[in-house]
């Protein structure tokens, strides 16, 4: 009998213990990676969105293209309520905020690279 009452004793604690982590939602480090990530894209694409207008370039083109992709993305996290999302989601979006920041500072070196041209 005694040990029938510490097996189910030790099987609530852990079903509890499962509960906890599981319910708890994502990390606030992980929130807040994303939110540096997307302030990082956001501002590097402004800077994009101001060097296509100065040297007028289109959106028909790669770079024009490439702006109104990484828009898109903006606007997807934007719209997204990251306290209910999983820790996997999160590190999705900052693995494509990494993705985005890469292909668009070398779009800006591209376009530095004409005004100095």
């Amino acid at each position: 009998m005694l040990k029938n009452v510490k097996f189910t004793a030790i099987l609530l604690i852990a079903i509890f213990c499962i509960t906890s982590i599981v319910s708890c939602g994502p990390s606030q480090e992980k929130v807040e990676a994303v939110q540096n990530k997307y302030a990082e894209l956001l501002n590097l694409h402004n800077e994009i969105v101001e060097l296509c207008e100065i040297f007028e370039i289109g959106e028909d083109t790669e770079i024009g293209q490439a702006v109104n992709e990484y828009a898109d993305l903006l606007n997807s996290i934007h719209n997204e309520d990251l306290n209910n999302c999983s820790n996997d989601e999160l590190d999705s979006f900052i693995s494509d905020l990494n993705e985005a920041i890469d292909a668009l500072a070398s779009a800006k070196t591209v376009l530095q690279d004409l005004a100095v041209g």
